[in-house]
């Protein structure tokens, strides 16, 4: 390992990004997540220092925000951002301009990181130095502070040559069991075959039809895990009524049954069926969350670290769940590949802090999103996510393939850098200088 006198004069040299599209669109189960265009932005710097003798090497992050309105606030990793007046547009509006706004501050952070002082360098090789970076130059979009954080940690972790989830936990699992999402028999057998033990159905309106679904599974798998997901849908009188009905599949969970969950639950519900925070915990301060997950009916908690502001913010909603007894469940939110291996090796990080032994499946199954771009993450094996072969996100050597994935849609004149996606480049800064040879 290289001493810390000389990582301290780690430098980044170059920051590229550019916009990118990619459609989620499926059959099946994948119909209930909703056909939707998602954009974001591919980030990529460029970085020195001593142990590279002279050359660069590149790390990757990616932004891509759910079509979701502005969260309340959270003491946690504090998310703010969007006006009231925005706040109220359609989800789809809101996630735009949220995406656009997040690109206009990209120019600016691109030169903060490029001209960062020499004093201030130190940050580049500490995980919480880099988390308050990441806070500082990216607020308050919490899916750029995501992928800056994830940038600058996968850096960090490539200089150490140790995976990223090796730098989040010494010991971070090597595998960790997945759900998958299923809207029918057919699609629970074919997710059986490949390994995956855990269905999760995304539930809609018609809880009966539902329920036969779910007593299906159960039949049919009578080992398997079961859990459901109302994204919050359901009307506060009648999820008693709806998880009643439910209640006979055996279900582990059912994520946000009906909007303010944390209010019901304050009021000492005692639902048939345990649930889980999702989306919900963002809108919580600290306090408010530690009472929510406090609730014996309360399974767990489910961290998306796009919505959470970043690897930190998610361990560290991992951390106060586990404080009261509660495992986490890390999952994706129909982002791209880069996301998506910064989402699994959070997951292995978390997996020996986990109460119970660190044995829930989390949330980070193929998804009908990755269909689109040329690379896959390495993480994703069969019904499993797995330590990837190289260091960092095990991405950064594809680099050329997922800007070239992402340029084909995208305004060119957004880009500041025209470095190489490859390691070792040397191409153009976001100031405009050149890299060593």
């Amino acid at each position: 390992m290289t001493p810390a006198s000389s990582r301290a004069e780690v430098a980044v040299i170059g920051v590229k990004w550019r916009s990118l599209r990619f459609a989620v669109a499926g059959t099946g189960a994948a119909i209930r997540l909703g056909p939707q265009l998602r954009e974001g932005t591919l980030l990529q710097l460029t970085w020195s220092g001593p142990e590279r003798e002279g050359s660069s090497a590149t790390s990757l992050g990616e932004a891509c925000p759910l079509p979701v309105a502005a969260p309340r606030r959270s003491s946690l990793q504090p998310l703010g951002g969007l006006s009231a007046a925005t706040a109220r547009a359609p989800q789809r509006q809101v996630a735009h301009l949220a995406h656009l706004a997040s690109l206009a501050s990209l120019a600016s952070l691109a030169r903060a990181l490029v001209e960062l002082p020499e004093r201030e360098r130190r940050a580049l090789d500490d995980v919480d130095g880099c988390a308050a970076l990441a806070r500082e130059l990216a607020a308050p979009w919490p899916a750029l502070r995501f992928a800056l954080e994830t940038a600058l940690l996968g850096a960090m972790a490539r200089r150490r040559e140790v995976s990223l989830a090796q730098l989040l936990c010494a010991s971070a699992a090597r595998r960790v069991a997945v759900n998958a999402v299923v809207g029918s028999a057919a699609e629970a057998s074919a997710a059986w075959a490949r390994g995956v033990s855990c269905f999760k159905v995304k539930l809609g309106a018609d809880t009966a039809a539902d329920a036969r679904l779910l007593c299906a599974l159960r039949e049919g798998w009578p080992t398997a895990r079961l859990r459901g997901d109302a994204n919050g849908q359901w009307p506060a009188a009648e999820v008693a009524a709806r998880l009643s009905e439910l209640a006979p599949a055996g279900l582990e969970y059912v994520e946000e049954p009906c909007a303010n969950l944390a209010a019901e639950l304050a009021r000492g519900v005692a639902w048939p069926v345990p649930v889980a925070l999702d989306e919900s915990a963002l809108t919580l301060d600290e306090q408010e969350l530690t009472e929510a997950l406090g609730s014996p009916q309360v399974a767990a908690l489910v961290v998306k670290p796009t919505c959470a502001g970043g690897l930190t913010a998610g361990r560290a909603l991992a951390a106060l769940a586990a404080r009261c007894g509660k495992p986490t469940v890390t999952t994706h939110a129909l982002e791209g590949p880069v996301a998506f291996a910064a989402c699994a090796e959070l997951a292995r990080a978390l997996a020996p802090t986990q109460p119970g032994g660190g044995d829930l499946a989390v949330g980070l199954d193929h998804h009908p999103g990755l269909a689109a771009w040329p690379v896959a993450p390495p993480q994703l094996t069969e019904g499993a996510v797995c330590q990837a072969g190289d260091a960092g996100l095990g991405l950064e050597q594809r680099g050329d393939e997922l800007f070239a994935f992402a340029s084909r849609d995208s305004d060119d004149s957004v880009g500041s850098s025209d470095s190489s996606g490859s390691d070792d480049s040397d191409d153009s800064d976001a100031g405009g200088r050149r890299g060593p040879r």
